[in-house]
């Protein structure tokens, strides 16, 4: 076929990145859950299993089939791989009502609190989920749903 590697991988990594803005609340909120047990570039088994619970008990995720899941949580992490700015970005879009948002982002907390504290790093990716919602100051207390003090952008 004359394709060489670089040429799949721009391929690929293009593929992803237009993808970015592409999905419903379910792509959304795995997307904000995978970012936030990817801080540190590992995504840990704690992190793992907590993510596993939340996807058989969520009202949105746990409707999906696990192959279906797999894939797309596959599909999420490679978007967020491919840019993670515009991934978070864009999840208002995917996410449209603020009930949901607030949800995304306090299942983003419960991610990070697998260890029983945030850490700084932590605290930064809940900051560019929060923005990436249209939810401004978002607070890293030991909660796990909106705070009076956060607002909509």
């Amino acid at each position: 076929l004359g394709v060489s590697w670089e040429d799949y991988e721009k391929w690929l990594q293009q593929k992803w990145l237009d993808a970015a803005d592409k999905g419903g609340s379910a792509e959304g909120i795995v997307r904000a859950m995978i970012a936030m047990a990817r801080t540190g570039h590992v995504i840990g088994r704690k992190h793992y299993a907590v993510a596993r619970e939340i996807a058989k008990t969520h009202k949105i995720l746990q409707k999906i089939r696990p192959a279906d899941f797999r894939r797309m949580v596959k599909e999420q992490y490679c978007i967020l791989a491919a840019d993670e700015e515009r991934a978070l970005a864009a999840l208002a879009k995917l996410i449209p009502g603020d009930h949901d948002r607030d949800e995304a982002l306090g299942l983003a907390r419960r991610i990070a609190l697998v260890d029983g504290a945030y850490t700084q790093d932590e605290r930064v990716m809940l900051e560019k989920i929060g923005r990436g919602l249209g939810i401004a100051q978002v607070e890293t207390g030991n909660k796990l749903l909106k705070f009076p003090g956060e607002s909509r952008m």
